[in-house]
């Protein structure tokens, strides 16, 4: 079962989830803001030239790719709510 499916079993279960989100370290802007006058002045350029391989984070893109997201507040209610959230995974 993929993710997205696993998520919308559990909503239409009743238990609210989301799918999180996107690796960041992957984000097109970070490029482009990594590259500007500010940037090179605060880090060096050898900084900003090895920002690419430096920002390559394997984990963080897994748990983007595989992790299901539940608030806090869902983990407030008594021991037959966590019941319930066991329940339906």
């Amino acid at each position: 079962m993929s993710r997205n499916q696993f998520a919308r079993a559990l909503r239409a279960e009743g238990i609210p989830c989301s799918t999180g989100y996107r690796p960041l370290n992957n984000e097109k802007f970070l490029a482009g803001a990594l590259h500007s006058r500010g940037d090179v002045r605060v880090y060096g350029k050898k900084a900003i030239h090895a920002w690419p391989e430096r920002n390559n984070c394997p984990g963080n893109d897994r748990l983007c790719e595989e992790a299901v997201w539940f608030t806090q507040r869902m983990l407030l209610g008594p021991p037959s709510d966590m019941d319930e959230i066991a329940e339906a995974i």
